[in-house]
């Protein structure tokens, strides 16, 4: 239904007024980001319910929720991630926390395993 708008009630039923472009557009379709739909028609992703059974999301350092991904995927084919400080290096050889050698060193890198929670 590509007709020109001014605000949602110039649209029909689920259409809402997309006020960039001026024209009515379907709501979102949550199932595409594999989430439930929410409390009322959602205009984006954000306006979804939760992640549907088998997904998950993750909330981001800057405070905004990830994309629904398949439980675990987020692990798939990482091992370990390497991170070289520029003023401390920390060499992590076993998980024993008494055996961890921290030196003054920045010239050896920080290895931090990931495994999915059921594992950890």
């Amino acid at each position: 239904q590509e007709q020109p708008c001014e605000d949602d009630n110039d649209c029909g039923p689920n259409f809402y007024c997309y006020r960039t472009s001026k024209l009515c557009v379907n709501f979102t379709l949550c199932s595409r980001y594999y989430r439930a739909e929410g409390t009322a028609p959602a205009r984006d992703e954000t306006q979804c319910g939760p992640c549907i059974v088998g997904f998950r999301s993750e909330i981001l350092t800057d405070g905004k929720e990830s994309p629904c991904r398949k439980t675990g995927e987020h692990y798939q084919g990482c091992r370990n991630i390497i991170c070289k400080f520029n003023c401390f290096g920390r060499n992590i050889a076993n998980t024993d926390a008494a055996t961890t050698n921290a030196t003054n060193s920045n010239n050896d890198p920080l290895t931090i395993a990931t495994a999915p929670l059921e594992e950890q």
